[in-house]
């Protein structure tokens, strides 16, 4: 979570609307990030940086 919160601010990544639809978007877990990761990992996640791919059961 540090590096990427790193790499994300480093890269000048810039939220575009509100982190939490980003975040219920793609996950389920979201709660979990650290408030002070929210707006730059969903900047990330916008930026295609942060993937989510499906786990077959």
């Amino acid at each position: 979570m540090q590096g990427l919160t790193a790499l994300a601010s480093g890269l000048g990544y810039g939220l575009k609307g509100d982190a939490i639809p980003t975040f219920k978007k793609y996950y389920t877990d979201f709660e979990q990030t650290p408030t002070y990761a929210m707006n730059v990992i969903a900047a990330a996640i916008q930026q295609s940086i942060v993937v989510n791919y499906l786990v077959p059961i």
